[in-house]
């Protein structure tokens, strides 16, 4: 859902993105506020949902909305997320089909 994605972003993503060289804490205060109006736009839509022209006109608004949520991310995020690495392997291994029968 919208609000496990958003939620995830805030707990993981937006904390260590804080931390980084090129990051501003203005940009993730930004970031999560955007986060907070896409809640309220979505809570505004569930109270339309009895009205169709309303509703349609608020679900337009709430896809721009998101555009432009994304089109920033796009920006600011994804380039950091694409510059991490990962350091070392995994150290668990998922069991092999044989040891998970004996």
């Amino acid at each position: 859902t919208l609000e496990q994605h958003l939620k995830y972003e805030e707990t993981q993503i937006f904390p260590a993105f804080a931390k980084s060289e090129g990051a501003s804490q203005l940009d993730v205060r930004r970031i999560c506020n955007e986060h907070e109006e896409l809640r309220k736009e979505v809570r505004f839509l569930d109270a339309l949902s009895q009205q169709p022209e309303l509703f349609i006109e608020q679900l337009r608004c709430l896809a721009r909305t998101l555009q432009a949520h994304k089109e920033k991310e796009g920006r600011m995020l994804y380039p950091w997320l694409a510059s991490l690495r990962v350091s070392q392997p995994l150290s668990h291994k998922p069991e092999s089909a044989h040891s998970m029968r004996t």
